[in-house]
């Protein structure tokens, strides 16, 4: 998938350096619920100069369902991507 995104940067955005403009498997820290610490998540894509979050799923995932999280939560994908953006600075939030 990053060699799709880095085409489309390039080809149709006219991003001449794809690499130095979008972050793939960026870590997030999460604060896990109550009392259990923190937890190393990967944002799927990361675009901070347009301040762009992309969470992707395989196309037999239906984006309207909650899966199974690596913590043992239900999220949807928004629900999943709106928890990394809680957790990243406000200088990165999408908004």
């Amino acid at each position: 998938m990053q060699s799709f995104r880095n085409k489309l940067l390039r080809d149709v955005f006219e991003v001449s350096e794809p690499g130095s403009f979008i972050r793939y498997e960026e870590p997030i820290k999460v604060d896990k619920s109550g009392a259990e610490g923190v937890q190393t998540n990967f944002i799927d894509a990361l675009i901070p100069a347009t301040k762009v979050l992309i969470e992707q799923k395989s196309a037999d995932v239906d984006p309207r369902k909650p899966a199974k999280q690596s913590d043992g939560s239900s999220l949807t994908p928004y629900q999943q991507a709106k928890k990394y953006v809680d957790n990243l600075p406000n200088s990165e939030r999408p908004r």
